[in-house]
């Protein structure tokens, strides 16, 4: 949330920074260990997202699981950092699966993982720098996405792929011919 700072409390809950001082936001549900990564707005809601237990919003003092594909892959890909990039674009950063890059809708627009070229899946921090580049800290070094690129590039590690050789874009899709028909 712009210009507002939030705390989160592994006991008690989250915090608010209020004219200088704390005020509780929201209690941790008693059947629910809430470990909070970050927060942010989607239209007049406060948005929560947790290591564990994928998204939540808060409105109106009630907080709701977030039921979409973007929350379940969250769950079980386990957040460990987030990112709002712009007034438009989030990063989530996971243990397990790579990055996810989604509209502040939750739809989402890129996932890169290792096999999309990352150095391995688990992203320990998230950084934007003064071009707009991300950076990604992993386990095995870092990762720089350029956010502003329209390319995207494609990486065979598995050797499937093969070698391409034709390129058409028909009916708003984008298709990609192989020598090995794939």
């Amino acid at each position: 949330d712009e210009g507002k700072l939030y705390f989160a409390d592994e006991k008690k809950g989250l915090f608010i920074l209020d004219n200088d001082q704390l005020k509780l936001l929201l209690n941790y549900p008693e059947d629910k260990n809430l470990e909070i990564v970050g927060v942010y707005n989607q239209q007049n809601k406060l948005i929560v997202v947790t290591r564990n237990n994928g998204l939540f919003s808060f409105e109106n003092n009630k907080l709701s699981p977030v039921n979409d594909l973007l929350s379940s892959n969250l769950k079980s890909d386990k957040v460990f950092s987030f990112k709002k990039l712009d007034q438009s674009h989030l990063a989530f950063g996971t243990i397990l699966n790579g990055l996810y890059v989604t509209d502040l809708q939750g739809n989402i627009i890129h996932h890169l993982d290792k096999k999309k070229g990352l150095a391995n899946n688990t992203i320990l921090s998230l950084e934007r720098d003064n071009v707009g580049s991300l950076w990604c800290t992993m386990d095995y070094g870092l990762s720089k996405i350029y956010m502003q690129d329209n390319f995207t590039y494609l990486f065979d590690n598995t050797g499937n792929f093969g070698t391409a050789n034709r390129a058409i874009l028909w009916k708003d899709k984008f298709y990609l011919g192989t020598n090995q028909g794939r």
